[in-house]
């Protein structure tokens, strides 16, 4: 079966640029040393009038080398010559994943992506710790900062029981209600759940420690209602 439709030149530019278009999907964008494992899209290779409309539609050519280059005292591998990466990438709908995050030594954390974090808008790495302990972390160090303009972020963690307070809350960038938790178990079981969520099934895993260890009369109960000889009735 033929799959290449001839007359496609001959359709009005109006229509063509609408079918480009319809080509866009997004993708994720993940950073790997020496060379990044993203391919380029096959649109932006078909034709001239194609890239031209990705471009219009937001693709744009992007150095990584901030993040992978010498700059970051990163030697390519022996025998290997080093030369600067690129991605395309449409950061508006296009995800950054930038893996595991190692916080040990100076070129690591979220600084070293300070180069193209302003570009991104969604955002997915990886912890080697349980959130709680990831989210003290920001609260002394804050690097996660340099993504400012991202607006969503999904984590993949450990699953450890209990998180930090809310007060970690405002190191989010993209705020608390647009984080994604992925807590990874053992065996490969996944379970995602937004970080509001997560706080809330911690709050009420607290409340009913306390109701186990101080018992049933320190539950709470209403202020209009109160015990007559055993028995709650309404004041």
């Amino acid at each position: 079966m033929a799959t290449t439709f001839h007359p496609f030149p001959r359709l009005p530019l109006e229509l063509r640029a609408h079918i480009w278009q319809l080509t866009i999907q997004p993708q994720t964008i993940k950073i790997t040393i020496p060379k990044p494992s993203t391919p380029v899209p096959p649109v932006l290779q078909a034709c001239v009038e194609s890239r031209s409309e990705l471009v219009r539609a937001g693709y744009t050519k992007t150095c990584i080398e901030p993040i992978i280059g010498p700059t970051l005292n990163l030697d390519p591998p022996a025998g290997e010559d080093y030369h600067p990466q690129y991605v395309w990438a449409n950061w508006e709908i296009d995800t950054l994943d930038i893996g595991l995050v190692n916080f040990d030594g100076e070129n690591y954390g979220f600084a070293r992506y300070a180069a193209v974090a302003p570009l991104v808008r969604h955002l997915r790495f990886s912890i080697p710790e349980a959130l709680w302990s990831f989210e003290r972390r920001q609260g002394d160090k804050g690097d996660l900062g340099v993504f400012e303009k991202v607006r969503e972020i999904t984590v993949f963690c450990r699953p450890a029981g209990g998180l930090a307070s809310e007060y970690y809350d405002r190191f989010w960038p993209c705020g608390p209600e647009n984080v994604v938790v992925v807590e990874e178990h053992h065996g490969g079981e996944r379970a995602e759940r937004g970080l509001l969520e997560l706080r809330a099934r911690d709050r009420l895993a607290l409340s009913n420690q306390r109701y186990r260890a101080d018992g049933p009369e320190t539950r709470w109960r209403p202020r209009n209602v109160r015990r007559r000889g055993g028995a709650e009735g309404a004041v």
